[in-house]
């Protein structure tokens, strides 16, 4: 009797940890083709909580799935190399507990995406090891893959995405302001083309304004108002130069100055203070592994002279109170260019020197829209290349775009052939020879004088686009590299 009772209470006590435990929850179905209905096996399902702590994934079994979860919210998404991704956000599958619930997954077929192959321009054979960026229009979706054996296929929902590929033995591409579209329905041709490094590029600025009195420690003090408009306006202006990699100080005010570009090309920003390691240190320094790329760099007023001295160039001490100087230093072997050029709102003292170089410099644009916004610009590019040391300037068919800056300068303005650019391509580099000439014509005439100098990565101006500034730097006879940059108000 004694033993039944016994049996009796732990049975008991049995029972009521059953009942306190609870049945096991979380969610069950089905992944099926959404087309034809039929079930997809092999699928990676991955459950994700709202908050991150917990990840879950499972793969499906003859197109059926089964995971037990704890209460709560959770974003899923699933995958598979012959559909679509699928993704429940930004929708949630919810546990409430007490058994598993029903979720069917229906993946689409046919994903679209893009492959192709990464070729050395001259040599035309393909390249390994090359890294492959997919950025969608929006900034929602970023994808990265490595090329092997010179080949690269990514899975793309439909969009647009432009495009960068890095490899530290050529120059970076980048797409911008173009795109790949993905239209879906199938994997697209995107062949990409990297060639040699030529010369290296570097975007050198000083912080915007900051806060006075500075903070305490003064790494912390931040951007004024002004200071961070600054920051948006050069995010403006060197969105389409190309730009793979930037670096700032460990000071906050030289990182809010290029957050606004990192974050619109999604980048890393490189922290480094000491300059040496900048410019010439093996594993992040520029003229290592940024060989013929285009980087952004944010200093200081004392800083920037130093930055341009390590890389080759000559700039002035006189310029160092300025916030607007946007020096464009272009290094090739053992020689560089400096040119001194202006972005955003005017900044005083607006002192600064016209500089001696070894390369010959073509600031090229196209002749500004009507009204009252094309004399804003042409005033605008007064600003913008005041400082340039502009020795010769050309437009056809009319002055206006260039009228300003003439005066400003007290230049006179030289007429051309819009019919045999070769003419003046020819004269250009006979007569200014290292020195900085200004440009303007329709946009067909320049892009045939950029074809007659040379010049790569091709730009693309839209025919809706009066906002570029074509910065072309003549390497060797029939080789200039090209830089894109924007001044004045964006065009739509």
């Amino acid at each position: 009797m004694q033993r039944f009772r016994l049996y009796f209470i732990i049975g008991i006590i049995f029972c009521n940890m059953t009942l306190l435990a609870g049945s096991p929850a979380g969610f069950q179905g089905r992944v099926i083709e959404k087309k034809s209905g039929r079930r997809i096996q092999d699928v990676k399902i991955t459950f994700v909580s709202e908050d991150g702590s917990i990840v879950k994934s499972l793969i499906s079994e003859n197109g059926y799935y089964k995971i037990t979860l704890s209460q709560g919210r959770y974003r899923v998404t699933a995958t598979h190399p012959d559909y679509e991704d699928y993704s429940s956000s930004p929708g949630f599958f919810v546990v409430t507990g007490g058994g598993y619930q029903t979720g069917d997954i229906l993946l689409v077929g046919s994903p679209g995406g893009f492959q192709g192959v990464v070729i050395e321009k001259k040599s035309g054979r393909r390249i390994q090891d090359v890294h492959i960026r997919f950025v969608k229009e929006d900034g929602s979706i970023v994808k990265s893959l490595i090329s092997e054996n010179g080949h690269y296929k990514i899975k793309l929902s439909q969009g647009r995405y432009w495009v960068t590929a890095t490899h530290p033995d050529y120059e970076d591409y980048s797409s911008i302001p173009g795109f790949f579209v993905v239209t879906g329905g199938g994997y697209q041709t995107g062949n990409i083309f990297l060639r040699k490094p030529r010369v290296t590029t570097v975007l050198l600025v000083r912080h915007a304004e900051k806060v006075y009195p500075p903070h305490v420690p003064d790494q912390n003090t931040p951007l004024t108002t002004e200071g961070e408009a600054r920051a948006k306006k050069l995010a403006d202006v060197a969105r389409k130069a190309g730009v793979t990699a930037i670096y700032a100080t460990s000071f906050k005010r030289t990182q809010q100055t290029v957050q606004p570009l990192a974050d619109f090309l999604k980048l890393e920003i490189y922290i480094e203070d000491n300059l040496n390691s900048l410019v010439n240190g093996e594993q992040k320094g520029i003229l290592s592994i940024h060989k013929g790329d285009v980087v952004l760099v944010a200093g200081h007023g004392p800083t920037v002279p130093q930055i341009a001295w390590l890389l080759g160039a000559n700039i002035s001490k006189d310029s160092l109170e300025d916030f607007d100087n946007l020096f464009v230093v272009t290094r090739k072997t053992n020689a560089a260019n400096a040119i001194n050029l202006q972005y955003g709102k005017p900044s005083l003292p607006d002192a600064g020197d016209e500089f001696s170089n070894p390369m010959t410099t073509v600031l090229l644009v196209r002749h500004v829209e009507g009204g009252n916004a094309g004399k804003a610009r042409a005033e605008k590019l007064s600003h913008v290349a005041l400082k340039a040391g502009v020795a010769a300037i050309y437009a056809s068919p009319t002055q206006e775009t260039v009228r300003p800056l003439a005066d400003i300068r007290g230049l006179q303005v030289n007429s051309y052939n819009s019919d045999d650019v070769q003419e003046l391509v020819d004269k250009i580099l006979s007569d200014h020879a290292g020195e900085v000439v200004v440009v303007a014509g329709h946009k067909e005439t320049l892009s045939e004088i950029i074809k007659k100098f040379g010049g790569s990565p091709f730009p693309v101006i839209y025919g809706n686009e009066y906002d570029n500034l074509v910065v072309l730097t003549v390497c060797d006879p029939g080789d200039a590299k090209v830089v894109s940059l924007q001044y004045g108000e964006s065009s739509p």
